[in-house]
């Protein structure tokens, strides 16, 4: 390597800071060094996806958004229509959200960008451990798929509320709910959660709860709770208690 080639790169670099410093990394004239360089993208990556006829909203998207399960503070500086192509989030329900004043992270947390990501970690676990599952069914097919009979009449606000995951395993079923920050932030979450939980409880089936920040733990907090199942028909994680459960502080978004 050149000796002088460093000071060259810092050179060039600050005069593309000056040109394109201003503008929004998407914008066509914006040259790929410059792009690549800012967004971490590697230039061979830059070039796959863009022979597959990606636009660079996607490929940044492709990198960083949708299934990404942080919120990264970049996004904050995209144009609605970009902030929307990366996040998933859809053009209307991104103004809805603006007029009952959530902030973009806020609307992200609400998506459950995180939570697709964690899902995902679930499913792939239960298959590696051979656990039969459902993903996203309501309760009543649930119930239904695995003989239960039972009267839905009592309940006629329950029977379509989905738990994350129904298991089926020892002749019965169970329930796993996966709770990202959303379930901390938003006070709709929380509702939904309790009813849920209130209705599993009431029925005598084991709930376990697994917990945003727990996932590094995942293999076996679930073994645990197949080979111990009846423990978790009153307390719903191996770890913490209820009330314990959801210390975490946020303040509620309201709506």
């Amino acid at each position: 390597m050149n000796k002088n080639d460093w000071k060259t790169n810092k050179e060039r670099f600050e005069r593309q800071e000056q040109k394109y410093g201003s503008k929004s990394l998407f914008d066509p004239s914006v040259c790929v060094e410059y792009f690549c360089r800012k967004t971490g993208i590697p230039y061979k990556t830059y070039y796959r996806w863009l022979n597959k006829g990606l636009s660079r909203e996607q490929i940044y998207a492709k990198r960083y958004g949708k299934n990404n399960k942080e919120y990264l503070s970049e996004w904050d500086n995209l144009k609605v229509t970009q902030f929307c192509r990366v996040t998933g989030i859809p053009n209307k329900t991104y103004y809805r959200n603006i007029k009952r004043g959530l902030t973009r992270k806020e609307m992200f947390l609400m998506q459950g960008s995180g939570t697709r990501f964690n899902e995902n970690n679930i499913a792939e676990t239960l298959k590696s451990l051979g656990v039969q599952f459902y993903k996203d069914i309501p309760f009543w097919s649930a119930f239904d798929r695995n003989g239960i009979n039972f009267d839905w009449s009592k309940y006629p606000n329950i029977k379509n509320n989905r738990p994350d995951f129904t298991i089926v395993f020892n002749n019965t079923v169970g329930f796993i709910e996966e709770d990202d920050e959303g379930h901390f932030t938003i006070l709709s979450n929380r509702r939904r959660d309790e009813i849920k939980q209130k209705f599993i409880e009431e029925m005598g089936y084991p709930l376990l709860r697994v917990r945003y920040d727990q996932m590094d733990r995942l293999e076996e907090i679930i073994k645990d709770y197949i080979s111990n199942s009846s423990k978790y028909v009153k307390q719903h994680n191996p770890y913490l208690p209820d009330d314990e459960y959801w210390k975490i502080s946020y303040n509620f978004i309201h709506f």
